[in-house]
């Protein structure tokens, strides 16, 4: 099994974090293999920023995403550009606020950051509540795994308020 994710959205969104988090899940917690790369503008806040995550039962010959299996797209410049990537049949997992238009049919438009920002009154933490529905969605990492990684990755002294924006995500039911 060889599962493929592409993470955009806009620098300042926390989408490499997001990878990190997501690769650590999937390695270290639930004991996979992994790869993780990311790309981002020289201006990073506000340009767009991608991460990459191949998560595979066998080892990885090739790091790099070919045809992702899955998008999170924190913002439409993200989608726009890297919209390529994703499979035909992929899933896409869209923040509503943001994504507007969009071109695949297997889609998830969900509103983190209006239930991130009416939980906390900031958008800071939208790509948490994120992969927390990748995570309800998809199945590919276990609930225990994400909460471990997010709780070892987030700015310390943030791991209670981290976590409590991953259940949002988490609560997601499709």
């Amino acid at each position: 099994m060889r599962k493929e994710i592409i993470c955009v959205g806009s620098g300042g969104q926390g989408i490499i974090l997001g990878g990190y988090i997501l690769a650590e899940a999937v390695g270290i917690y639930d004991g996979r293999n992994v790869a993780n790369s990311e790309r981002y503008g020289a201006a990073a806040r506000g340009e767009v920023t991608v991460s990459e995550i191949v998560i595979s039962d066998q080892e990885i010959d090739y790091p790099k995403i070919t045809a992702a299996d899955c998008m999170i797209a924190l913002s439409q410049e993200g989608y726009d550009r890297y919209k390529h990537r994703l499979k035909k049949d992929g899933i896409l997992i869209a923040d509503l606020f943001y994504v507007k238009t969009f071109e695949h049919k297997n889609v998830y438009l969900i509103p983190f950051s209006e239930m991130v920002r009416d939980k906390t009154g900031r958008e800071i933490g939208t790509n948490i509540a994120a992969l927390g529905a990748f995570v309800r969605i998809t199945k590919i990492v276990s609930d225990s795994a994400i909460k471990k990684a997010v709780k070892n990755r987030v700015p310390k002294g943030t791991e209670k308020s981290n976590l409590e924006i991953l259940d949002i995500g988490l609560g997601y039911s499709p």
